[in-house]
């Protein structure tokens, strides 16, 4: 079963087992979260680590990727167009010190469509760098299939702690969304260890949650 951990906790990222983990920490200053991003990514073993929206951050402390809202500029745009040789050097010193500058600057060269050459300084060639895409809808997810996010997090599936006045899809709800689709998909919202094989039967591709790793493991 794959695993998508969402986390700001490097402790729960080390022991997480997840394939891919999810930096979100929307909270943090452009610095500090460029700090937790580089050590949860010393602690992350083989698993990707993406940033939450913030491509500065994720070309700056070389992640993997970064983890996008279903209204954000579309994948194909920002991986085909982000500024990957001088301009990406630039949104690592923005990130540091000046965040909303930073990823502004990402955003307006994918905009537009500038494609600079990869700069070999850089953790993440250009073609890996990994793009997932937060969905509530099925016409979210198909949208962000058409725009080639490599994956994507659909939910709530069922009741969640986090967001309790969210309608939960339910199972029947979230394997016709998903049927059809190329793109794999995470289940997410309510995900316990009794009802994650459920999910995967229903059409998920992994298991996403947040607290599925701070209680389960």
């Amino acid at each position: 079963m794959k695993l998508y951990c969402i986390t700001d906790s490097v402790a729960v990222a080390e022991r997480s087992g997840a394939d891919m983990i999810q930096v979100r920490a929307t909270q943090l200053s452009g610095r500090a979260l460029l700090d937790l991003v580089r050590a949860i990514l010393r602690v992350a073993g083989n698993a990707r680590v993406l940033v939450n929206t913030r491509l500065d951050v994720a070309l700056a402390a070389g992640a993997h990727g970064v983890h996008l809202p279903a209204d954000s500029i579309a994948p194909d745009r920002l991986r085909g167009a982000a500024p990957w040789a001088a301009a990406a050097s630039q949104a690592a010193r923005m990130a540091t010190f000046s965040p909303p500058a930073g990823q502004a600057a990402c955003e307006a060269a994918a905009a537009r469509g500038a494609a600079p050459q990869w700069s070999s300084g850089l953790a993440v060639r250009q073609e890996d760098l990994l793009i997932g895409v937060s969905c509530h809808t099925a016409d979210e997810l198909q949208r962000a299939e058409r725009e080639e996010a490599d994956f994507a997090v659909f939910g709530p599936v069922f009741p969640t702690r986090s967001h309790p006045g969210a309608e939960p899809l339910g199972l029947e709800r979230f394997a016709s969304a998903v049927r059809g689709l190329r793109m794999p998909v995470y289940a997410l919202g309510g995900i316990t260890r009794e009802n994650a094989e459920s999910c995967i039967s229903a059409g998920a591709a992994g298991i996403a949650g947040i607290s599925f790793f701070e209680t389960t493991y």
